[in-house]
């Protein structure tokens, strides 16, 4: 059985999501990571051991969107040819990898908690202020984070029931959880180049 061909903005929207969610997925799990091994050799011994867990935990977020950005394509390609079974399956294998992708930003939380604790060893008070300033940022940015990873549960559990029911009240929902995902996307993309200015800095000060 052919799916129903869907309205025009449906479409675009789920286009919009497919560009929007690897960017997003990859600036947050590089985010920490691509700050974590620079200028370490005056900073607390804890502090440093925190970054690079972090950046560790961040190369596991960033592998799990690679899959979860080919796994979208590929749903979107089933439902496209009709095939229930195969996109009831890889929404599944997607919703999967979305899950793994919400416990690992759990853990980029709490090693962020553990970073902040560490500050006290700084001997610099500028730097100090410039790590937590850019810490509480990223604390920020991966809750919204995890919000998103909840978005895109719920999308996916949408786009499971639109495979046996595509009645317009369910791509309607489809639509208004496409424009949440999008609006979260612009969050988590303004905060990430807050950070990245914010450990940008930090790192300018351990030099001076």
């Amino acid at each position: 059985m052919k799916f129903r061909e869907q309205p025009e903005e449906n479409l675009r929207l789920r286009r919009k999501i497919l560009t929007l969610i690897i960017p997003v997925l990859v600036l947050v799990g590089l985010a920490v990571y691509a700050a974590a091994s620079r200028n370490s050799g005056d900073l607390p011994r804890d502090f440093v051991i925190s970054r690079q867990s972090l950046a560790e935990t961040s190369r596991g977020i960033a592998g799990l969107n690679q899959t979860l950005s080919r796994e979208i394509i590929d749903i979107q390609s089933a439902k496209k040819a009709g095939d229930k079974n195969k996109t009831l399956s890889l929404i599944d294998e997607a919703k999967k990898t979305n899950s793994d992708i919400y416990q690992k930003a759990q853990t980029l939380s709490s090693g962020l908690a553990k970073m902040q604790q560490s500050l006290v060893g700084f001997t610099s008070t500028t730097s100090q202020a410039l790590a937590s300033a850019a810490i509480d940022t990223e604390l920020t940015l991966t809750n919204e984070f995890t919000a998103y990873t909840r978005l895109l549960g719920n999308f996916f559990d949408l786009l499971t029931t639109s495979v046996a029911d595509d009645a317009p009240a369910v791509e309607n929902n489809i639509k208004e959880s496409l424009t949440a995902i999008n609006r979260k996307v612009d969050s988590i993309n303004q905060l990430n180049q807050t950070f990245i200015k914010q450990i940008s800095d930090f790192d300018k000060s351990l030099s001076q």
